[in-house]
């Protein structure tokens, strides 16, 4: 039995100190944010110190200053096979692995007081385990030496590679062993539900299903989810990870970090994942992680022994596939499938099917067949324009149930011509797929976007949910707005968006031109943005929002700090959700008003010298455009400068000042936000800058912006800025300038 240092536990940082180089944290202090925080999608680690006015790290290599950190080995960083217990075939030389504060050995509980720790041993590195990371075993209190980052928005604790002693690089003091506990007691996974994390549909670019409160505290420990059944693979290559779902419909992802999953290492069949597909889980065990570089929370098992596949296999249902594009009113449908169970036998098989949205689900029994055949014809429905749904339930000797399809449902159409944009773009499926996807149809439509502003083209047949679309192939830089096209063309899914591809000019025919555009459809801005009810709906739609004002200036910030030009909106001022508004029409053409940023990753022309830098709290009282979507994240799309229809300043006052005037800004001093307010007897354009004391501008706030006569107030947020004095400049007109001091303390 190993010794154990309960006792001197809660010891151990305060002896740290007396002998690190460098401030001793806690893990708890590198984890930990306020529900508020979390709240507000503010989940970074509190001691990185670099972060825009959201509370986000302006880039995802921003560190921490060099801290030291002690705490438990929760798992070691390689096997007893001499595999790392977290491996990735495209980042062979990364070792990591898993570590918890002392503290929990008393408290026993994970929340916020465990990390995944990282360093990148390269080829040359001699020896090649130059911080013997080799001897680290579970149970072994470590003294680490490193700083804090964001990684695919989850906090890492990243080791120094190396230290200058006397100009020479040094391994020493960066892992220290400094004692062990008995692996016994640390304590197990604790046992949570998926909704801890995610609640409803996993979805690689969505995050409105997860959830930060409950889930962040748990990120990195060890996790037990319990009564799964496995609804899909996630990839086919090789890498065998997998989706799970509980009895409540959330789904969950699987990870394979460990890399001892794939199918060549025999333990499932080629094409296989962690478990099959339709097996159930008695329970999987692993470290949460951040599976994506949205941050949407997954598991990863550390071995084979982490995953308790059910003893009894359920029944298999083989796959149905249309035989048909559409079925006529008068046609009787013949749904022909096998179903088989491979320990046992089949007690039941039962076919549910519909033929409304709004209509129960009606059971029969299919016939059988020879062998595993089954059959059953859902009747005719003597109804144009009616969608049908239907699945299948096996259930066998052992009372194992299968469903097919696991989630959704089986669908076809009953048409007496071909389908309009609204049935080409309907679904009820998770992954939002046309139930035509890969039928060659003809489809009618107005134009209502074209190359020469957002870059692309959009047809629609009238207003209102499904009844637009995205179409592209030759020659679709000729198409004006306005004109109404016949097109034949074939239904493809790209990155999540439905969309119309055809091959050659004679695919389409130009029936009239300057036709009415379809009006914009009013909607706000909760059912749209993402996560919304209607999002799926108004995709490719011509949509109007009022009233909205910018709640985040820069929400799609890449790794190498530059923006990629997208913007929130909401009816609510100061929301942390919003619709993200897209500049499409900026990076295609440089067309568009306002500028989200100077720091885009597109260049900028003389043009968008000119243009207006968009502030928070700047309201608009509209803003139309098509909505965009890429892997189930929506954007609105404004097409031109008439897209933004008419705008105020940001929070505009009643009535028309007699003088102009720039108001000391309050609070003052401030930190970090301050608002700053001034007055306009005519309309005038106008330019507000912030500049530091040595005259070099830090911030536009207003770019030589057409601004009404009224008061005006504008919030300026200095989060980004350090402690001292700063200058604020207003500019109207010509030859009006005035300056005022103000005082930022953090």
């Amino acid at each position: 039995m190993k010794k154990t240092l309960l006792l001197m536990i809660s010891g151990l940082l305060l002896t740290a100190s007396a002998w690190a180089q460098y401030p001793v944290k806690s893990v708890y202090e590198t984890q930990y944010q306020t529900p508020e925080n979390l709240a507000a999608l503010k989940d970074f680690s509190p001691l990185i110190k670099t972060k825009n006015a959201n509370g986000i790290p302006t880039d995802q290599t921003d560190y921490s200053d060099t801290i030291t950190v002690v705490a438990v080995v929760l798992e070691a960083p390689y096997q007893a096979d001499g595999k790392r217990t977290y491996y990735s075939s495209s980042s062979p030389t990364i070792v990591r692995f898993n570590v918890a504060d002392t503290s929990f050995l008393r408290t026993k509980t994970y929340d916020w007081n465990c990390i995944n720790v990282s360093t990148n041993l390269d080829s040359s590195f001699t020896p090649k385990d130059p911080l013997k990371l080799g001897q680290l075993q579970k149970g072994m209190v470590v003294k680490l030496t490193g700083r804090v980052r964001e990684f695919l928005k989850s906090t890492q604790f990243e080791l120094l590679s190396g230290r200058k002693e006397g100009g020479l690089t040094v391994y020493t003091n960066i892992v220290e062993v400094i004692d062990e506990v008995d692996p016994d007691l640390i304590p197990s996974p604790k046992r949570v539900d998926i909704g801890t994390f995610n609640k409803g549909t996993w979805a690689n670019n969505v995050t409105s299903t997860q959830q930060l409160v409950t889930g962040e505290k748990l990120e990195s420990a060890p996790v037990t989810f319990s009564n799964l059944s496995v609804t899909g693979l996630i990839k086919t290559n090789g890498e065998s990870e997998i989706f799970i779902q509980d009895s409540f419909s959330n789904v969950f992802a699987v990870d394979n970090q460990a890399n001892r999953f794939r199918a060549d290492q025999g333990l499932w069949p080629s094409g296989k994942g962690i478990a099959p597909v339709g097996s159930r889980l008695d329970s999987i065990s692993g470290y949460i992680g951040t599976y994506n570089g949205n941050g949407m929370y997954g598991i990863n098992p550390i071995n084979s022994s982490w995953v308790y596949v059910a003893a009894n296999v359920p029944p298999t249902i083989s796959t149905w596939k249309k035989s048909k594009k559409y079925y006529s009113p008068s046609e009787g449908v013949t749904i022909n499938f096998s179903a088989g169970d491979a320990d046992g036998t089949i007690s039941s098989v039962e076919l549910f099917y519909r033929t409304s949205v709004s209509a129960s689900f009606t059971k029969v029994f299919p016939a059988k067949g020879t062998g595993n055949e089954y059959s059953q014809v859902i009747p005719a429905v003597n109804q144009d324009s009616a969608f049908v749904e239907f699945y299948i339930e096996a259930t066998d000797n052992l009372s194992g149930k299968s469903r097919q399809p696991i989630n959704e449902n089986y669908a076809y159409w009953v048409l007496s011509k071909s389908p309009t944009i609204q049935a080409i773009q309907f679904s009820r499926k998770g992954d939002t797929e046309s139930y035509f996807k890969g039928d060659t149809l003809t489809v009618t439509g107005i134009v209502t976007s074209t190359r020469q502003d957002i870059g692309d083209v959009y047809i629609q047949n009238g207003s209102g949910p499904w009844s637009g679309i995205q179409i592209f192939g030759a020659r679709s830089d000729t198409f004006k707005l306005g004109d109404k096209i016949e097109l034949t063309a074939t239904v493809d899914e790209f990155s999540g968006k439905t969309e119309l591809k055809y091959t050659k000019v004679t695919d389409f025919k130009i029936l009239a031109r300057k036709q009415p555009v379809p009006p914009a459809t009013l909607v706000p801005t909760d059912s749209i943005r993402n996560g919304g009810p209607w999002a799926e709906a108004y995709e490719g739609v011509l949509v109007k929002l009022a009233n909205v004002f910018v709640v985040n200036t820069n929400s799609n910030i890449a790794i190498d700090g530059k923006s990629r030009g997208e913007f929130l909106v909401s009816e609510k001022d100061g929301s942390p959700f919003g619709l993200s508004v897209d500049d499409k029409a900026n990076r295609t053409n440089h067309i568009l008003p306002y500028l989200n940023t100077l720091n885009l990753d597109y260049t900028l022309t003389k043009a968008d010298s000119v243009k207006t830098l968009l502030v928070l709290g700047q309201k608009f009282e509209s803003l139309t455009g098509i909505i965009d979507a890429f892997f189930l994240s929506y954007y609105l799309e404004p097409r031109d400068s008439a897209d933004f229809g008419l705008h105020s300043g940001v929070n505009v006052a009643e009535g028309t000042p007699a003088t102009f005037k720039l108001l000391q800004n309050y609070p003052n001093p401030f930190n970090p936000s301050t608002t700053i307010e001034f007055s306009l007897p005519v309309s005038q354009k106008v330019t507000l800058s912030v500049y530091n004391l040595i005259g070099q501008k830090v911030a536009t706030l207003i770019n030589s912006q057409m601004m009404q006569a009224s008061t005006h107030r504008i919030s300026f947020d200095a989060s980004n800025l350090a402690s001292g004095v700063y200058f604020y400049q207003l500019r109207a007109g010509n030859n009006s300038i005035i300056t005022k001091k103000m005082m930022l303390i953090k």
